[in-house]
């Protein structure tokens, strides 16, 4: 198995120690043995699973410091001066821990947990807890385990290298596995004692929620671009619902990419640091279109180490007999702090060639790969060349058969080194949100929303809601609308239309913006215009005093920009007021929109039809709730005074 390293924040729990010790004494192992070791029972959860072959990498044992440091960012750094850990397997996945460590002046801090392999990555473990959930009753959850962390761990021979993070400070842990002759420190047994102790204690919790009762959780994981979430489906006596749990991101903006690759380089060959510091640098953003006619000069080939790179890894048959496969060039960009990116090119025999890029962690792993370019000579029918940028990269298929054809894909170049592709719908949205010159930071992206404009294909109409506000949480917050039509060939924004929160009514608090929908129906205002509708949704959250409404803006071409004709119109208002369990009344209105064939100011009328129902509820004789509805309808007219659209007078 490859050695892996990986990343996680392992939350402390701090078990003071009250006395300083004036002297450091030394215990012998077998006076200690009981309390780090314990019984059997730590090396195995049964003792049945010692004849199981394993094919995750055992990283169990009882490890002691070689050295240790804390980095905490724009503060000094301190040495972590003593420290231990106890690793027990638990399963084919799952690993134990608790462990003690001390710095000068400080008491020793303990810390416990499970971490499980996943992915060929490391997490600690951690146990769902909805004490926020309406209705929760502690002793009637299903409690069920999440990927919480990530660990950076690299194991090699005896040594166990361990990488833990926090907000602003990352631990460097370098240990050796405890020979029999070999003491701990005396200062470090207390809190290892309790920290075993509380060990065990969350290893109970730990046990029932990994045999969590199926029918009512479910567990799902699923990747969200940089990071591995963690999905409860809850199927409670008192509720269903579900929760997403996920952890901090753990590359800290690449803060600490010369320290990490300084304690990597205890395992990894220093080759690839030295071969990935010698390759040329090139500037973003940039257009790699490399052909044959970019290799005609004897300088314009250059030397690629194989082996540093890991190029057979990606091309299996590169220096084999028979296929004439060359690495003949490289270059390298500043994507990201986090890992390394080098385009390498490789030529395939006397006719194609191409270019790769290729993402490096900091130990020299490839984490992902995509060709940019090539080019072929036999036929010259076909191309590919690429525009990488910061985080994006943009690459166009070039055939030439009859006649030149072009498609063209998008890819997102994550912040943990993986090339993701994306939509034309994605890379339109992105576009639109750089020509405003949007943060997409403070778009609500919930509530974006886009479509096709059904009588012309190549014009996607995009509502885009942008926060007024940035301290905004799920259900309070302001919205500005930027609503406009995008060309989606060119990706260019044709016409647009600009409200502010202070008269567009996109307003969240108690009563709460759910949803932003486009209605294309066809709402022809004039023989030449047809209008589009944007309509918003609102929900209250009082159970006592329901409340739902849904609003329509209507919207037409006008000349490079969107004029609104109707504002803020109700097409859907309900509320009421009840006891929460029968007695009570409610309203409900639906308005229905239909144009009129009478002209006012040259744009048709809007005749708008009601239907209004009012029930009331109350408990009859028996007991029983009863049910009383009354339904009318109705009418009125809406006209265009030459600027917008109002309810007529008359």
């Amino acid at each position: 198995m490859k050695n892996i390293y990986i990343l996680i924040i392992l939350v402390f729990f701090s078990c003071a120690q009250n006395t300083n010790e004036k002297k450091e004494r030394v215990l012998k192992v077998q006076d200690i043995s009981e309390q780090i070791v314990g019984t059997s029972t730590d090396k195995v959860e049964d003792a049945k699973e010692s004849s199981i072959e394993y094919t995750v990498e055992d990283i169990s044992g009882v490890y002691e410091l070689v050295h240790g440091k804390t980095h905490i960012i724009g503060d000094n750094n301190f040495e972590i001066y003593k420290a231990a850990i106890v690793i027990i397997r638990l399963s084919e996945t799952d690993f134990g821990f608790y462990s003690a460590n001390k710095t000068k002046g400080i008491s020793p801090i303990g810390d416990f947990g499970v971490l499980r392999s996943f992915k060929n990555d490391f997490y600690k473990l951690a146990i769902c807890n909805e004490e926020g959930v309406e209705g929760y009753d502690k002793n009637n959850f299903s409690n069920g385990l999440y990927l919480h962390n990530k660990v950076f761990i690299h194991k090699k021979g005896g040594l166990l290298g361990v990488i833990k993070y926090g907000s602003n400070f990352r631990n460097y842990m370098l240990y050796k596995k405890k020979k029999d002759a070999s003491d701990f420190y005396i200062s470090l047994n207390k809190t290892i004692k309790n920290t075993k102790q509380e060990y065990y204690k969350y290893l109970e919790n730990y046990k029932k929620a990994k045999n969590f009762d199926a029918a009512k959780l479910k567990i799902e994981h699923q990747f969200n671009g940089d990071v591995w979430l963690t999905k409860h489906f809850h199927k409670e006596n008192y509720k269903s619902f579900k929760n997403t749990h996920s952890y901090q991101n753990p590359y800290q903006e690449g803060q600490f990419i010369k320290e990490d690759a300084t304690f990597i380089s205890q395992f990894e060959n220093p080759n690839f640091n030295k071969v990935i510091n010698e390759i040329r640098v090139r500037s973003l953003p940039l257009v790699d279109n490399t052909n044959f006619d970019s290799f005609i000069e004897e300088g314009d080939y250059n030397e690629v180490n194989i082996k540093a790179l890991k190029l057979e890894e990606v091309y299996p048959k590169l220096n084999k007999e028979g296929y004439n496969y060359r690495a003949i060039a490289s270059y390298k960009v500043k994507i990201s702090k986090a890992f390394h990116s080098v385009i390498v090119t490789i030529k395939k025999g006397d006719n194609e060639m191409e270019s790769r890029l290729i993402n490096y962690d900091l130990k020299g792993n490839i984490l992902d790969s995509k060709v940019i370019s090539y080019d072929e000579i036999a036929e010259a029918q076909s191309k590919i060349e690429s525009k990488i940028e910061k985080n994006k990269l943009t690459i166009h298929n070039i055939l030439w058969i009859d006649e030149k054809k072009i498609e063209t894909t998008f890819f997102e170049i994550k912040s943990n080194g993986k090339i993701i592709p994306i939509s034309k719908e994605e890379e339109l949205i992105d576009s639109v949100i750089e020509q405003l010159n949007l943060d997409l930071s403070k778009v609500n992206t919930d509530l974006l929303v886009t479509k096709t404009m059904p009588n012309n294909s190549q014009e996607i109409i995009m509502v885009i809601p942008a926060y007024v506000n940035t301290n905004n949480d799920e259900h309070h917050f302001e919205l500005n609308s930027h609503i406009v039509i995008v060309n989606s060939n060119t990706g260019k924004i044709t016409h647009k239309y600009f409200e502010s929160s202070q008269t567009n009514g996109w307003v969240s608090d108690a009563i709460q913006l759910r949803e932003i929908t486009i209605d294309t129906a066809p709402y022809l205002v004039s023989k030449n215009n047809r209008a589009f509708g944007v309509k918003v949704h609102y929900y209250g959250s009082s159970k006592a005093n329901p409340y739902s409404n849904k609003t329509i803006s209507l919207f037409i071409k006008s000349k490079n920009k969107l004029k609104k004709l109707l504002h803020n119109y109700d097409v859907m208002n309900y509320g009421g007021e009840w006891n929460t369990e029968c007695v009570g009344e409610f309203t409900d209105v639906k308005n229905t929109l239909i144009m009129s064939k009478e002209k006012t100011n040259e744009y048709f009328d809007i005749i708008i039809k009601s239907k209004v129902t009012e029930t009331k509820n109350s408990v009859n004789e028996n007991g029983e709730c009863d049910s009383n509805e009354k339904t009318t309808t109705k009418s009125v007219v809406l006209k265009f005074n030459g600027e917008k659209y109002i309810k007529n007078k008359n």
